[in-house]
């Protein structure tokens, strides 16, 4: 594949603020985008189709380079932290100095002309700030903690630690509650104030789990307060309901303070709002397996579903049909019209699309004009073609755009399991097979679809 095809193909990736690039089998450097660029200095150009140990030696080590194999090979997804394994890639900021970095490592499969590949996908993610701002928390509750005791050891001295440690709090960005051991609120600082929408005022004394968690958390976190707060998790995740009725995720750290007899009294937990961050990933991995334009399914998602689907039916009898189609005058549209009138033409026939099929059912978008719609657990082969009836004269209805007003013809061929083939690889050739037997009958319109095992 050519660089520029490889920058076309993968072209959202170099959209993202992350270090990403992909690995074919041999590790060979199959996609490099900008922000590798900026943080290497290696242009794309020169580093596509090199092995990666071959440019980071270090990767040869135990930790790495067997890993990386295991990925390519099918397996989980690594991970890699610089604090944990070392530098993955050794990336600096302007200053020189190494950045701190998170790496994830995962299998993606795409389709090679008639071939599905796996590849590796890396992204290296910049968390020289985070873990700075970790850092920082850590040292403040340790500091909380620390006058928190002396509170108690000397009670003429109360009130004075107490303006102190709330003006202390006040000055962090963290997520900083203490609560007593029936989940009360004891004290609540400025960032939770902001990011929550209440007062300490509104909340002193009340039970967290009551105004502050959604109601289908509230049990889970009713359950850590106990005299001993024995249930009560270190480190945790879960979310706030602010008072503009919003969620946000927030990742915490918990300590238990004890009393001068050094029974449990109270537990400071510190959090930070990590919400972006568990969206953008959650981003990531939707745009890895849907497509850009429409947001049906792509061939990954479609690919991981046919094989779902085939191993039910496996189970429970049934047959799967899958419907391959090819759009009959979409080319001349977006010869006369542009590409952004074929766009709009595209977004309504997968909208007309998805509205034909159950829940159950899956439509993508397999390239092109060409569609794909599995159908599970289906009965028999005419249950299929009245599917596809349905989807021959929906997309046959005109599409009114600001351009005019647009017709279009389909071809679709349909397989079956098991009585085609067996495998989700085969079912599509077979019903991609099938279309064309349809696209070349001599122009005979009213054959619009055809089964795998009929002829013209």
């Amino acid at each position: 594949m050519i660089f520029h095809e490889i920058q076309d193909r993968f072209w959202i990736l170099n959209q993202l603020p992350l270090g990403i690039f992909i690995l074919d089998q041999d590790m060979r450097i199959q996609f490099w985008n900008r922000i590798m660029q900026e943080w290497t200095e290696h242009d794309a150009r020169t580093v596509i189709g090199r092995r990666l140990p071959d440019m980071y030696p270090e990767l040869k080590q135990p930790r790495f380079e067997p890993r990386i194999q295991a990925v390519l090979d099918g397996g989980p997804p690594a991970v890699f932290s610089s604090h944990l394994h070392g530098w993955f890639i050794p990336i600096t900021n302007r200053d020189g100095d190494k950045r701190l970095q998170n790496t994830t490592i995962a299998s993606i499969r795409v389709q090679e002309s008639s071939q599905w590949t796996r590849l590796a996908l890396v992204t290296i993610q910049d968390v020289t700030e985070l873990n700075q701002r970790i850092s920082e928390h850590r040292k403040v509750r340790d500091q909380v903690v620390e006058e928190l005791k002396k509170r108690r050891e000397i009670e003429q001295r109360l009130r004075r630690e107490k303006a102190f440690v709330s003006k202390l709090l006040d000055t962090v960005d963290s997520l900083v509650v203490l609560l007593d051991n029936e989940g009360r609120i004891i004290h609540f600082n400025r960032a939770c104030e902001r990011l929550s929408g209440y007062s300490f005022q509104d909340l002193q004394g009340k039970e967290i789990f009551k105004r502050l968690i959604p109601p289908e958390e509230a049990e889970t976190v009713r359950s850590f307060f106990s005299p001993d707060f024995a249930n009560l998790p270190h480190h945790f995740e879960n979310y706030w309901l602010t008072r503009a009725g919003e969620k946000r995720l927030i990742a915490w750290s918990n300590c238990i303070i004890n009393d001068e007899e050094g029974n449990p009294d109270y537990v400071l937990g510190t959090g930070i709002d990590i919400t972006e961050q568990r969206r953008m990933q959650e981003r990531i991995e939707h745009m890895a397996m849907h497509d850009g334009l429409t947001g049906l399914p792509n061939r990954n998602l479609l690919q991981d579903r046919m094989e779902m689907a085939i191993a039910a039916a496996k189970r429970t009898g049934n047959r799967v049909a899958l419907l391959f189609l090819d759009l009959d005058g979409f080319k001349a549209i977006n010869d006369n019209y542009g590409h952004s009138t074929g766009d709009e033409v595209l977004t309504l026939v997968s909208r007309r699309l998805k509205e034909l099929v159950r829940a159950s059912d899956t439509v993508a978008r397999f390239g092109g004009d060409e569609f794909v719609i599995l159908l599970t657990d289906t009965g028999k082969l005419e249950d299929a073609k009245q599917v596809a009836r349905k989807v021959a004269w929906q997309l046959s209805r005109p599409y009114i755009l600001p351009s005019g007003e647009h017709q279009l013809g389909v071809s679709m061929g349909i397989s079956l399991y098991p009585d085609d083939a067996e495998s989700a690889e085969d079912l599509m050739r077979l019903a991609d097979k099938a279309m064309y037997r349809v696209k070349k009958s001599s122009g005979d319109k009213e054959t619009c679809f055809l089964a795998s095992c009929e002829n013209v």
